[in-house]
């Protein structure tokens, strides 16, 4: 008799699964398997630049993210974006205007959140330089499931032209396509049509106006990439208390060990805004948690540190060859070092 239950069982889930896989007009992966449903002859290459409709829906469940390594490599950071939860993001043209929505389900750290607005169109054309930017159409036809949890993606975006980039994951990390996916540059471009339309962001990274202090240092063994070889370091701090103090310091030592260049000056308030622009752009808080080891590999080194009003502090390190470096949000600090040398060429010296 338990032998034909568990017949009976077997085939009342094998018909429930039969019924589930017809309703998604897919099998089901087997269970601990990456079954990949791609289009893979979808084009790559999308030509119109006008978009009518985008929709993205992504899942962020907590803290916990992943950031890839140039060794590819998928180390888990913190993540503090400010939506939660199963997240919608929408961006429609409406005549001259285009209509946008934003929600989220929530989680233990913040509550569902739900709004909507209305812009100029000149935000889908801005939508389409992030599009072109992070190579959005590369994904065009992705579509990968499995039975694992943590991960979810749904792409949507429909051009004037009739074409269209349409992808989407279920699953765990390995639904996530080769180079990640724009979650946050996404995400920030909606914050920002929030504050447009006069609307209050939901809590998350600190403003970077309230930066008090940045550190990075980074070994540059690419002089062809259009500053010297060697060892960077570049910091900002803020003395509370004493007016005007804010304070820059940068050093640098040449790969062929000659003489260290020091470099250190009071800062202005708008070089303090530029910085804190630079950071944003550059999306470092994005690497927040980072911490990748292997000092066997080699001896490059990078470091960051940027401290805000409320105390709250971002650390990401890496050792090693250029392997252990992160991918999508590190290049090789070229915008900071021209940063620093804007400024000391504006005092009259030199750096590096």
């Amino acid at each position: 008799m338990k032998n034909a239950a568990t017949l009976i069982g077997s085939a009342l889930f094998a018909v429930a699964a039969t019924g589930m896989a017809t309703a998604c007009g897919q099998e089901p992966p087997a269970c601990g398997g990456t079954e990949d449903y791609s289009n893979h002859s979808a084009p790559k290459v999308i030509q119109s630049k006008d978009i009518n409709s985008f929709s993205y829906t992504f899942l962020n469940e907590g803290r916990v993210a992943t950031v890839r390594s140039r060794g590819g490599h998928f180390i888990r950071v913190d993540d503090d974006g400010s939506f939660h939860g199963r997240c919608e993001l929408r961006l429609v043209r409406n005549g001259e205007k285009a209509d946008f929505s934003v929600s989220d389900s929530g989680n233990w750290q913040a509550p569902p959140f739900k709004t909507s607005g209305t812009v100029g169109k000149e935000a889908l054309a801005e939508l389409q330089t992030i599009i072109d930017k992070y190579d959005v159409a590369r994904l065009n036809g992705f579509y990968k499931r499995n039975s694992a949890r943590g991960n979810y993606f749904n792409l949507r975006i429909n051009y004037d032209s009739g074409e269209s980039i349409t992808a989407g994951g279920e699953g765990g990390f390995s639904v996530v396509p080769d180079g990640g996916l724009p979650d946050g540059a996404f995400s920030a471009f909606f914050q920002k049509l929030l504050q447009q339309s006069g609307q209050t962001v939901p809590s998350g990274l600190p403003p970077a106006n309230t930066i008090t202090h940045f550190e990075l240092s980074f070994f540059n063994n690419h002089p062809e990439k259009g500053f010297p070889a060697g060892r960077y370091l570049m910091q900002y701090f803020h003395i509370e208390g004493r007016e005007g103090g804010e304070y820059a310091y940068a050093s640098f030592e040449p790969a062929d060990a000659t003489q260290k260049i020091v470099f250190k000056t009071d800062f202005k308030k708008q070089e303090v805004k530029t910085l804190q622009s630079l950071i944003d752009r550059e999306n470092l808080t994005a690497l927040s948690g980072y911490t990748n080891r292997k000092p066997e590999l080699g001896d490059q080194k990078f470091h960051m540190e940027i401290a805000f009003q409320d105390r709250r502090l971002l650390r990401a390190d890496a050792i090693g060859d250029e392997s252990v470096l992160p991918a999508k949000y590190w290049t090789d600090g070229r915008h900071f070092v021209e940063f620093f040398q804007q400024a000391a060429v504006k005092r009259g010296k030199a750096f590096p």
